[in-house]
């Protein structure tokens, strides 16, 4: 799919750095400016990466449910039959009755959760939706194991939070903090 650029700020330094829609990623680094001064053509570095996308999800409203159970599902580590490598799901356990049957018990590619504001997660009124996708739930695990200080960070500019993955979840978020 085809890179869709939105100005996003400057770097440190004063350049403009943009931010593409598409593959959810910066441009505007000195290899980005090389590969568009060989190319003609300002593409991201995920430009070329495989898309994942996960159509109408399971939504989920929490106020329908009693107990409302939501973790990352990974691949078997061991087994006496043949084990299939895949990747990280989203797990869920919904009950309409607290301690009653589950209504649901299954993994998700993604999920998304409607949210209201009483339940006080967000300072935002205007957050109605979370969205939980394997990376994300993936992130939690890794820092329940490495048992880091978790909390929900709102940017200075927008208000609303932001999902830090990958190296950026390994060290604590400083850059919405300004």
């Amino acid at each position: 799919m085809p890179c869709d650029f939105v100005h996003a700020g400057k770097f440190r330094h004063g350049a403009d750095r943009w931010w593409c829609r598409t593959h959810q990623t910066h441009w505007g680094t000195k290899a980005d400016q090389e590969s568009y001064k060989r190319s003609g053509v300002m593409r991201c570095a995920n430009h070329s990466q495989p898309m994942n996308y996960t159509l109408a999800p399971l939504e989920i409203n929490v106020a329908d449910y009693a107990e409302v159970g939501i973790w990352c599902s990974l691949p078997t580590g061991l087994s006496t039959k043949s084990i299939e490598s895949r990747a990280p799901k989203i797990h869920v356990h919904l009950r309409p009755k607290a301690q009653g049957k589950k209504l649901i018990d299954a993994d998700f590619e993604a999920i998304s959760l409607l949210y209201h504001e009483d339940l006080g997660l967000f300072p935002h009124a205007e957050i109605t939706r979370v969205n939980i996708t394997p990376p994300a739930a993936f992130e939690f695990v890794c820092a329940v194991e490495e048992n880091r200080e978790m909390t929900c960070i709102n940017c200075s500019q927008c208000g609303y939070p932001h999902l830090d993955l990958g190296d950026f979840a390994e060290a604590p978020s400083k850059t919405f903090l300004w």
